[in-house]
């Protein structure tokens, strides 16, 4: 049977921190304050929204040259893919069907027949090209990858490594890559052949944007130092030209149209403001000059107007002005991120992505003309009724904030949390959540919450944990308020947050029924589990050993707070490093696990690296083993086991199933 353990008895070096939780005085928070019902009525409930939920991140629009046809990114088929559709949102088309890639950056040839884009595969990124309608796919850099972000030179004959203009021929491309240890420019012809180098010293290299004429490439480079500069050279790598030499970074340079003057931003003055130069160096001109930071200036194709984002209002939103500061409109003007905004070929409108009133992970594509005017959705759809809240404060520490998406249900609905991944260093509730499982959740049925907690930059081990725990907790103390079921709780997330899921679902319950905080009362058990990606020993004794390696993940040094190799040998240490680990809490009446991996079951060499070995499904074939043996249900799954991708729709029927909720 298992006890019901307060965390704190569990290891006395622990009893300090247990303390913030328990009522000992802690920042943000007064000695003894809990978080009252009151407090979660009038201060949470106040700022519920009703909101729209759409199913899928689409961003990165860019038009066609001829202004008819958009190309996007989105996942609503449950992976990164390309997409094209008319300029008034229709007639969709999917151009990549790529399970095992992520297909981003869009960017189409100067005469509208192909697309250049990036490819994400395990890990590392690859250059590809298609024709408009997704045939004739080819894979650049296939043999060398690390190789990114391109463009194609204005006369067609070459590409850069960022958001810029094709050539009329479409030959050639420039792009970057650290292919050779260190992120430099390389020329390659759009089929792959004639690569050349174009940069080679130590430092980086890299947002490159050809000249109108072609002529010459403006880049960023850290050649004399840390900070930034910006430099001019010929398409083969000779002639180069330093434009700026200030304190501070000058980067995100932008050709006019006339080919006379370059934008850039530059952080010498404090803040990031937008400043112009003649294409020497020469008068360079402050053109935005506020309190917040002003950056990424796209000009007008016509070059009359500049688009750039700003945060001086409290809220990133896109802003225009002429080519010399002045005419300042605001285009946006809602909560929410907008960017990735692109000029239409006639300059009379501006395609952007924005989260703007909806859930925080998913982008819609809107289409505003360049005075403000006429703002319209592109491609929000198939909208799914809830209620969303962000930012409930479930403990006194900074980063202890949680975001709710609520279904609308006469009952108590069961809840999923997600607690994102990032190595327990970095990451945020925000950025990492899966947009298709969150749909497909809310539309089985089930309410969904997204958490933060502390990062090791801020405290180590067991900080992560409690934190996640103390979220479970609130979120079950507050069930009647957010009408979720106490009983029907389940867990996802990946690498770190698969780990912290997994630590939660198997250890014994940190209810402390004692407590003076309501909210620590709660029980931290689990109905199920979706971790992916999952590494089930965090100790890096067990991890040298059964992958043959003196290597160690970085970033599990820091969850543990080591600072020196031989800490590994530390008593103290090796009891932290068994503690933390989820397979060493497994018992027989835990709950049941849904296990997915994206990395290949292939071997790894000897000495391999913690990057490698990390998210091996070498670690999930010994938790699985050791599942069974207890008989706790669990399901398996590779990447190379399903064709379709993530399997979101087998996670939901898990979670359903073990909710005990009707089969659909």
């Amino acid at each position: 049977m298992r006890r019901t353990v307060p965390f704190a008895c569990l290891l006395f070096p622990f009893l300090a921190v247990h303390a913030l939780w328990s009522g000992g005085e802690s920042p943000g928070m007064e000695s003894g304050q809990a978080l009252s019902e009151m407090e979660v009525r009038s201060g949470v409930l106040s700022r519920l929204e009703q909101s729209v939920m759409v199913p899928a991140k689409d961003g990165f629009p860019q038009w066609d040259p001829s202004g008819t046809r958009i190309a996007f990114r989105s996942d609503r088929d449950g992976n990164e893919e390309i997409y094209v559709m008319d300029a008034d949102g229709s007639d969709v088309i999917r151009l990549t069907n790529e399970p095992d890639s992520g297909d981003y950056a869009p960017f189409w040839s100067p005469d509208g027949t192909r697309i250049v884009y990036s490819a994400l595969r395990d890990g590392v990124n690859y250059i590809c090209v298609m024709n408009a309608d997704g045939s004739d796919k080819t894979d650049l850099t296939g043999d060398s990858p690390y190789d990114w972000f391109k463009s194609w030179s204005p006369d067609g004959s070459k590409m850069v490594d960022w958001f810029e203009s094709w050539s009329p021929d479409g030959s050639k491309m420039v792009f970057q890559s650290n292919r050779d240890g260190d992120y430099e420019l390389y020329v390659m012809n759009t089929d792959g052949t004639g690569l050349l180098r174009l940069t080679d010293h130590p430092g980086y290299d890299g947002g490159a944007r050809w000249s109108p004429d072609g002529s010459r490439i403006v880049f960023n480079s850290q050649i004399r130092g840390q900070d930034l500069d910006i430099y001019l050279m010929n398409p083969d790598g000779s002639g180069r030209l330093r434009l700026t030499d200030n304190p501070g970074n000058d980067q995100q340079a932008s050709w006019l149209p006339d080919g006379n003057r370059i934008l850039f931003q530059s952080d010498r003055d404090g803040r990031t403001q937008i400043y112009i130069m003649d294409r020497d160096g020469s008068h360079q001109t402050k053109l935005t000059d506020s309190a917040s930071d002003n950056g990424y200036a796209i000009p007008s194709p016509d070059g009359k107007m500049i688009a750039f984002q700003s945060n001086r209002d409290g809220d990133s939103e896109i802003y225009t002005m002429t080519a010399d500061g002045s005419s300042l409109t605001r285009l946006t003007a809602a909560p929410g991120r907008d960017r990735q905004y692109a000029w239409s070929p006639d300059s009379q409108q501006i395609l952007f992505s924005s989260d703007r009133g909806l859930v925080w992970i998913l982008d819609d594509i809107f289409c505003v003309q360049a005075d403000g005017s006429r703002l319209v959705n592109l491609t929000g759809n198939d909208i799914i009724p809830g209620t969303e809240i962000r930012d409930i404060r479930y403990g006194p520490f900074e980063s202890n904030v949680l975001d709710l998406w609520l279904v609308d249900s006469p009952i108590p609905t069961p809840l999923v949390i997600f607690y994102h991944g990032g190595g327990f260093r970095a990451g945020d509730k925000r950025g990492s959540m899966l947009a298709p499982l969150l749909i497909k959740l809310l539309q089985a049925g089930i309410s969904v919450a997204g958490v933060n907690y502390r990062l090791t930059d801020v405290a180590p081990y067991p900080a992560q944990m409690l934190d996640s725990a103390r979220a479970l907790q609130f979120l079950r103390h507050h069930a009647r308020d957010y009408n979720i079921d106490p009983g029907r709780v389940g867990a996802t997330g990946g690498s770190a947050g698969a780990v912290i899921s997994m630590w939660l679902a198997f250890h014994d319950d940190l209810a402390d029924p004692a407590s003076y905080d309501p909210v620590l009362r709660q029980s931290t058990r689990l109905s199920a589990l979706v971790p992916y990606d999952s590494p089930a020993s965090v100790d890096p004794r067990f991890l040298r050993e059964f992958f043959d390696t003196e290597e160690d993940h970085p970033a599990l040094l820091q969850f543990f707070g080591i600072t020196a190799p031989e800490e590994i040998l530390d008593p103290d240490k090796i009891m932290l490093f068994e503690e933390a680990s989820p397979i060493n809490h497994v018992t027989a009446d835990d709950p049941p696990v849904f296990m997915y991996f994206n990395q290949p079951d292939l071997p790894l060499p000897p000495g391999c690296t913690g990057d490698q070995y990390v998210h091996h499904p070498g670690l999930g074939f010994i938790l699985k083993e050791k599942l069974d043996q207890l008989g706790i249900p669990c399901v398996f799954r590779l990447r190379e086991e399903t064709p379709g991708g993530t399997p979101f729709d087998e996670y939901v029927a898990f979670f359903r199933r073990h909710f005990r909720m009707p089969v659909k």
